[in-house]
């Protein structure tokens, strides 16, 4: 298996990077949390896992341990959830999460999933691909 290795970096508005000091590895999708201290993202080894490095300790603990595609997470609004693999974005309040599927019929969909009772609810279905641009509206 091919696995690209990288490093986290913080990029100022001017393109400036600063290193962060984890580890070089197979990073995918790094999503900072709300409140600036952990990043979470998705690790390449053997299986993709979501893990969240700790910004002020400078270290790396695993979230996920089970499938083998665990990636693209998404910080609930408050910080204290993480949501992976289908995820697009959180509501403001927390409560639900949006997310794409693909239909057959009418390609890419949006739905709607409630955090309290985890039914999902389609939110966007057209006989065209519907993509991010229209989460806003959530």
């Amino acid at each position: 298996m091919r696995t690209d290795f990288r490093k986290l970096v913080w990029v100022d508005r001017n393109g400036k990077e600063q290193s962060v000091a984890a580890p070089v590895r197979a990073y995918l999708f790094p999503r900072l949390s709300p409140d600036g201290k952990h990043v979470a993202v998705g690790i390449t080894e053997e299986t993709t896992q979501v893990w969240s490095y700790d910004l002020d300790r400078e270290t790396l603990t695993r979230i996920t341990f089970e499938g083998n595609q665990s990636l693209n997470a998404v910080w609930s609004p408050d910080g204290k959830m993480l949501a992976f693999r289908i995820p697009m974005s959180w509501s403001p309040d927390g409560k639900e999460l949006a997310f794409m599927e693909i239909s057959s019929t009418t390609g890419f969909d949006l739905w709607v999933l409630s955090v309290n009772d985890r039914k999902p609810k389609l939110f966007l279905q057209t006989p065209f691909n519907s993509l991010l641009k229209n989460l806003s509206r959530l």
